[in-house]
């Protein structure tokens, strides 16, 4: 240990005057405060934008490929063989209809997006939680036999919406505005009725309250011309999309419209990206706040320890020695403050993680995520240490001002 460092261990430790050690311990304490809070709000917004990210790629395809009018036409193998191995290519039919029901002569209606599936790519679909009535064939129910009606599998909303539900064995109508070109050459509607077979809740209040699901076959007979077609891409990294659909949409040309899963919803992400920001920065300067009380513990450190410095000056100890030995006093109460804190903080969320806090249902999930990092609680202690060492420069440019041959006279 050097000398300028059990020097600064002493000042730390020192008890001889009351005020001091309980400035340091409000310094400390402040620190401390600010770690902990920006290691556990930090992680639970992580977890937030996290959980988020989960139910999207779960409900949606990591690319989308749309088919333009002029597009040329192409095999999901042709665009397998340009997507990383372990990448599954699957082809859908999609576009708007309006889902209604009869309610005690009244009729009840909702706008939905039908989504054309078949079953493999439904039981794909991890993070949705389904709901078939006892007994049913689950996904084969979309494809029922004559003389049975084709089955669709609606949002959680949507059945509170239409007052049905698939125990009951309701029929839902699907009236799609703009799916056929009638005999004068104007655009009619097409109606076909569906056998409510399951429900799907993925908690997602816009998915929930929108999409329904029905067979391949049956979305090409209701949607008609007004259809959206194309494949959809599921990699074995999802983080990878950017740069492989930036390549595909290079390599396919403009006749395809190519999207990956941050881009649809990238109003979103970007909202809560800016917001964490916007939350670390107010994190920080709570850490800010505590080192202007550092600033006043040294300045008191230094006016307390005058005679002493002016000793170690007058036995050969050079200034930079000396600045050396303040700036590790504030450095120590950085680094205490930053690691009870970081400590605090990540206890505080492997408890959440351990016994996770309930939310209410409103929040459409089931506990308060939390995402905790070892990495980023290294990088705020990190932070902690050096906002206490920048809040050390201005009071140890003070220590070596004096002339210690004036203050050995005096003092």
């Amino acid at each position: 240990m050097s000398t300028e460092s059990w020097i600064a261990g002493r000042y730390f430790r020192s008890r001889q005057r009351q005020f001091l050690p309980l400035m340091t311990l409000v310094s400390l304490g402040g620190v401390a405060l600010g770690t902990t809070a920006l290691v556990l709000v930090l992680s639970v917004m992580r977890g937030f934008s996290g959980e988020l990210e989960k139910k999207f790629m779960g409900f949606n395809s990591h690319i989308t490929l749309i088919r333009t009018a002029d597009a040329v036409n192409i095999t999901p193998e042709e665009i397998a063989a340009k997507l990383p191995d372990g990448s599954a290519v699957s082809y859908f039919v999609e576009g708007e209809a309006i889902a209604q029901t009869r309610s005690r002569n009244d009729i009840v209606a909702t706008g939905v997006k039908v989504r054309g599936m078949d079953p493999a790519e439904l039981a794909a679909m991890k993070t949705l939680e389904f709901y078939f009535p006892e007994g049913s064939e689950k996904f084969g129910e979309l494809e029922a036999p004559q003389p049975s009606l084709p089955g669709v599998i609606l949002g959680a909303e949507i059945l509170s919406q239409l007052t049905v539900h698939p125990d009951f064995f309701d029929r839902v109508d699907l009236v799609a505005p703009l799916a056929g070109i009638g005999p004068t050459g104007e655009m009619e509607p097409r109606i076909r009725t569906y056998r409510l077979t399951g429900a799907f809740r993925s908690n997602v209040f816009e998915y929930d309250s929108k999409f329904a699901f029905i067979s391949q076959l049956e979305a090409k007979k209701l949607l008609g011309v007004q259809a959206m077609e194309g494949f959809r891409i599921r990699l074995a990294n999802p983080h990878e999309a950017p740069r492989i659909a930036a390549g595909l949409k290079e390599s396919l040309g403009k006749e395809w419209m190519v999207a990956s899963w941050d881009t649809q919803n990238r109003k979103l992400f970007a909202a809560l990206k800016l917001e964490r920001f916007a939350m670390a920065g107010v994190l920080v300067l709570i850490i800010l706040i505590a080192s202007f009380s550092i600033v006043g513990v040294l300045m008191m450190v230094v006016s307390t320890k005058r005679k002493d410095i002016a000793i170690l000056r007058a036995s050969g100890m050079t200034d930079r020695s000396i600045r050396k030995i303040f700036i590790m006093h504030g450095m120590r109460i950085g680094a205490v403050g930053a690691l009870i804190g970081g400590v605090a903080g990540s206890l505080a969320c492997l408890a959440l993680i351990r016994w996770p806090l309930r939310l209410p249902a409103s929040y459409y999930l089931d506990a308060l995520p939390v995402d905790w990092s070892l990495m980023w609680t290294i990088v705020f202690i990190a932070g902690g240490v050096l906002i206490a060492m920048l809040a050390s420069l201005y009071p140890v440019s003070q220590a070596t001002t004096e002339d210690p041959v004036v203050t050995l006279r005096y003092e």
